[in-house]
């Protein structure tokens, strides 16, 4: 509705106001101002401002306010209620024109005035528009430009320009880096809560492994970047090599900076993923610190280093006042946004930064504004309407209560533009006119678009020093009577721990704060309590000593802005004096020396962060503490985790030891090994994990690799697996690729006093790790040196026979042409000399061909076995006899040699399988037995503790197999002679003598007599001195054998 201004209340509620205005004093209204020069000139809006009256002022603003038109704005609306960010489209209605309203219509008994309810003579230095509260039923709209309050319902009538709460001249600069503005770049303030995965799962495994397999493959290429720009600058010109080189060195380490950030980002957003925001605060924390370089990250702080921070911190701090010229808000700007400030400095700045990030995890919904504060459906116009709704919320303590908890977890996250809309859209200007007192004083250079000229607009309030001191008693009021408040929650809105602790907090009252149930809650909000003091506390100093400088160069000359406040300034810093020079290891001594520091307790994370916050002694005894405190059973989760991030920790620290600019840490690299080598045990224990081991098992020493990882390797079966294991190696630690795999394979061939209940599982794991060195070309001369290692098992297993496995493991798992390409190409980066190794390549080969003879002649001799076994009952038979009583003489005689011939065509045919079969056994019998030089027979000398076993082994299987192989060349010889002699004995069926018979084969080798001589040639062979065979016959061996030579000969005798 329209406010006559010629209606007689509508005059009197006017001149009302104005007499309230004018009884209204400001330390900077209605005075001249001294201005730089430079600035703003007597004649610009920054300097009229100050010389306006209280009355000239607000006179203008009205002014202004009612030449104001609404558009459409779209506003996020921040308030937590669920944990979304709700966006609200708020559409005015352009057919219907905004009706300022100069004046409220009416005015309540015993109402006070708006800036008495402020209760400050400090304003709020707000600009900003209301946002709306997407829980409530319409929105309450606040405009810098007009002087009204409206309620929007529903339908989009009657929509008007909202007022905003009490102004002052004191606006905040328009994109000002300032503590309010800050957010973490993982964690909304108000977001959901994101998908948990259990700490000890395979994803979550496979997401550090997959984040540090990355990050060392990025440092692994700017080492090599590194060594070609070394060898560039030792092959190039003198001239103008060492600019270039400098470049491309910062060049380097820049992106060393990168991937390392970028690696413990990842961590961090890993932690979050999983719910364990505490590991996520610690990553972040590392990643802000490294960005500033590893000075900061591994801050010295010992003594000398201690000493020399706080001299360049006096020392820019003391250049930094006294340049009179600049105003309090371009020191602060100057003090956290400038390159030049010293590394102390912005350490400190990072750190109250990192705090905030990790506050802004945790900020607490806000309450819901009672509802019969909306009753009048219908208005759409109620003039100061936030008193009624602020008067509503004192009057339940519980909604207030939920109100200022949420307002300070905003103030905490560094929010504070945030805190104050919440409080103004819960009716609650006068709180945030209090609150936001804090930015210091300045100018902003802002272009006016219609005359396309510069003015000044002042910007944070010159009051500052006053009110600090006020927020101070404040804080300490509120909390003296919020405890001595008998009841749960007190009617007084100025009574509440949680008041206090935000007035105690703006006041830089750490001691007030550390009282205050509010911060006692958690080791977190205790220190950022601290640490938000001793930076309020530099700020301040600062500024005192700026204005110290102005004030001395002003002389007779009126003050600058802010200037007069000489007595609250020297009151606070006297206040704040046990935190002058509080460096980081100070504040965490006093964190856990605190009352409260036993109630919630510290974890080892928060420990972590506390060690980094203090330096590099810290580090190093939280390292050494946490992995000695490790328990040996890892059967918790926690456990678990604690060791996966401490691992990664360390291996991050030993990674500073090496690279583009390296740092020293002394014991860093002793306590890591031990630390991936639990996590790499553990790990082992997990199938599940075995292809992650491949990164872990790259930081640890060699001989632990040797000694370990073959142990692992040995249990993989899949070709896949291990041909991306190789791949890991091969690109990670390629030196020890070819003896990992020489102990693989050794450790995967079992030895004969270790057998397993189930042979033929163990015999099929012996043959899949030849596998291993089957991958490469290059490795075929191990594979067939340790091909025969398995082979050697298999003759000398003495409880089974694996005769059938040895040749089951030929022809199935080692490739055809394995003896012609092995040794063609030498394994990279192998410690064996090139003769050794082709020595050894040699003596494979030789071995393994004398293996396959003896292998062919035992498939020769079984198959001459069971041919033997089917032939003897299907030897030949004369054809039916005839009825020779019908028959005449020559029919008879035609008869008779009709059945003869029938019978010798099937015995021929029938010993011809049978001497085929024997004569084929017999010459791969007889080249065993003559095998040049003599069977499996060795005559180099043992080069080391392999071939000392191979020549044990090598005898042994002679002593039993070159026997073994003379009775099967006997038994061959000796059953075919008796199998021929009872086959040629059936020749009497026909009529026919063994003589007859054998002329009528006319095939000597059907002759028991020509296999019998066979069997005595072994007198021959065997003592043969080039063959070697006597020497494999024990005494009693090669006594049985002349017993059965001598029975031999007589049984040819017999049948001659």
């Amino acid at each position: 509705m329209d406010i006559d201004e010629d209606d007689d209340v509508t005059a009197k509620a006017y001149a009302n106001i104005s007499a309230q205005l004018e009884q209204f004093t400001s330390p900077q209204l209605g005075k001249p101002v001294h201005v730089p020069q430079g600035r703003a000139s007597p004649a610009s809006p920054a300097a009229r401002f100050y010389e306006m009256d209280a009355m000239d002022w607000w006179t203008q603003e009205m002014k202004e306010g009612g030449e104001s038109t609404t558009g459409t704005n779209k506003r996020t609306a921040r308030i937590a209620d669920g944990g979304g960010v709700m966006d609200v489209d708020d559409d005015d209605d352009d057919d219907n024109p905004v009706t300022p309203v100069k004046t409220p219509a009416t005015r309540r008994k015993g109402r006070t005035s708006i800036l008495e309810r402020a209760e400050t003579p400090v304003m709020s230095n707000s600009s900003q528009k209301e946002k709306r509260d997407p829980r409530l039923p319409f929105s309450l709209g606040l405009s810098s430009s007009s002087r009204q309050l409206v309620i929007e319902d529903d339908d989009d009538d009657n929509e008007d320009v909202p007022m905003p709460p009490v102004q002052t001249p004191f606006k905040p600069a328009a994109g000002a880096l300032t503590l309010q503005q800050r957010s973490s770049p993982f964690r909304s303030t108000f977001s959901g809560s994101p998908a948990v995965l259990a700490t000890s799962s395979y994803h979550v495994f496979k997401r550090h492994h997959d984040t540090l397999y990355n990050f060392v493959k990025a440092k692994r290429s700017l080492d090599h970047r590194m060594g070609l720009e070394q060898q560039a600058q030792a092959l190039g010109a003198p001239g103008g090599s060492t600019a270039i080189t400098a470049l491309s060195s910062s060049s380097l380490a820049s992106q060393e900076t990168r991937a390392e950030v970028d690696w413990l980002n990842s961590l961090a957003s890993i932690g979050f993923s999983t719910e364990n925001f505490e590991e996520g605060n610690c990553w972040i924390l590392l990643a802000r610190l490294r960005r500033l370089g590893q000075s900061a990250l591994i801050w010295d702080n010992d003594s000398v280093s201690a000493s020399q921070h706080t001299a360049a911190q006096t020392v820019y701090l003391q250049q930094l006042a006294s340049q009179v010229e600049k105003t309090p808000h371009e020191l602060i700007q100057e003090l956290t946004g400038s390159s030049t400030v010293p590394l102390v400095l912005r350490r400190k700045y990072q750190l109250l930064l990192w705090m905030e990030e990790c506050l802004d995890q945790v900020v607490l919904p806000a309450p819901r504004p009672v509802s019969s504060v909306f009753g009048k459906s219908n208005a759409t116009t109620i003039p100061d309407l936030m008193a009624e709704i602020s008067t509503t919320l004192q009057n339940n303590p519980k909604q207030d209560k939920a109100l200022l908890d949420a307002s300070l977890s905003l103030i905490m996250a560094g929010k504070m533009e945030d805190a104050l809309e919440l409080t103004r859209s819960h009716g609650q200007s006068w709180r945030a006119a209090s609150w936001s007192g804090g930015e210091p004083h300045g100018y902003n250079a802002v272009t006016d678009e219609d005359t396309k000229t510069v003015r000044l607009e002042t910007i944070g309030n010159p009051n500052r020093a006053l009110w600090k001191r006020q927020m101070w008693k404040a804080g300490r009021h509120q909390m003296a009577t919020s405890a001595s408040t008998t009841a749960s929650f007190s009617s007084d809105p100025n009574s509440s721990p949680e008041g206090a602790a935000i007035c105690s907090l703006l006041a830089n009252d750490t001691s007030a704060c550390l009282q205050n149930p509010c911060f006692q809650k958690s080791w977190f909000s205790s220190l950022y309590a601290l640490w938000f003091g001793v930076w309020g506390r530099m700020e301040d100093e600062l500024l005192h000593w700026h204005n110290d400088h102005r004030r001395n160069s002003a002389a007779d000359s009126l003050p600058y802005p802010g200037t007069e406040f000489a007595k609250h300034e020297t009151e606070q810093l006297l206040m704040t004096s046990g935190l002058v020079g509080m460096s980081e290891a100070q504040v965490v001594q006093q964190l856990q020396s605190s009352s409260s520091a036993q109630s919630w307790g510290v974890s080892k994370l928060q420990a972590c962060m506390a060690a980094f916050m203090v330096g590099k002694s810290g580090i190093l005894n939280f390292c050494q503490g946490e992995t000695a405190s490790l328990p040996a059973d890892l059967t918790t989760e926690t456990a678990v985790q604690n060791l996966r991030f401490l691992t990664h920790l360390l291996l991050y620290l030993d990674s500073l030891q090496v690279g583009i600019t390296p740092i020293t840490l002394h014991g860093i690299s002793a306590i890591k090994n031990e630390l991936v080598f639990k996590y790499v045990q553990y790990m082992a224990s997990r199938p599940d994990l075995w292809q992650l081991l491949t990164v872990y098992i790259s930081f640890m020493p060699e001989h632990q690799i040797l000694e370990f990882f073959p142990t692992i390797l040995a249990k993989m079966h899949d070709e896949g697996d291990r041909q991306e294991i190789l791949d890991q190696i091969q690109e990670l630690f390629p030196e020890l690729e070819i003896h990992l795999l020489r102990k693989v394979v050794r450790l995967s061939i079992r030895k004969p006093a270790a057998l397993e209940q189930n042979t033929s599982e163990e015999d099929e794991r012996e043959c899949h790790s030849i596998g291993w060195l089957l991958q490469k070309e290059s490795h075929l001369g191990d594979a067939l040196i340790c091909a025969n290692i398995l082979l050697r098992g298999f003759f000398l297993d003495h409880e089974d026979d694996k005769m059938e496995v040895a040749m089951l493991f030929v022809q199935d798992y080692l490739p055809g042409d394995l003896v012609d390409k092995a040794g063609t190409t030498r394994p990279q980066q192998d410690t064996i000399s090139e003769e050794e190794y082709t020595r050894q390549v040699e003596n494979a080969v030789t071995e393994h061909y004398a293996i396959l003879e003896y292998l062919k002649a035992y498939q020769s001799f079984n198959k001459w076995k069971d041919m033997l076994a089917s032939a003897s009952a299907t030897t030949g038979r004369a054809s039916p006899e005839v009825n020779m009583a019908r028959l005449n003489p020559t029919e008879k005689s035609i008869a008779e040699q009709h059945r003869v011939k029938e019978f010798v065509r099937n015995k021929r045919e029938s010993c011809r399988v049978v001497v085929q079969n024997a004569e084929q056994a017999r010459k791969v019998l007889k080249k065993v037995l003559t095998h040049p030089g003599g069977w499996l027979a060795l005559d180099e000398q043992a080069n080391g503790p392999e071939d000392v076993k191979r020549q044990r082994e090598l005898e042994t299987i002679r002593s039993r197999y070159l026997v073994l192989a003379v009775q099967w060349y006997h038994s061959l010889c000796e059953e075919t002679a008796l199998w021929l002699i009872k086959s040629l004995d059936e020749s009497a069926s026909v009529g026919l003598t063994r003589k007859e018979i054998l002329n009528l084969l006319r095939n000597e080798a059907m002759s028991p007599g020509h296999w019998y001589q066979h069997a005595l040639d072994l007198t021959v062979l065997v003592a043969d001195d080039s063959y070697d065979i006597y020497e494999a016959f024990k005494p009693q061996d090669l006594q049985e054998l002349l017993s059965k030579l001598a029975e031999t000969a007589i049984s040819k005798l017999m049948n001659a």
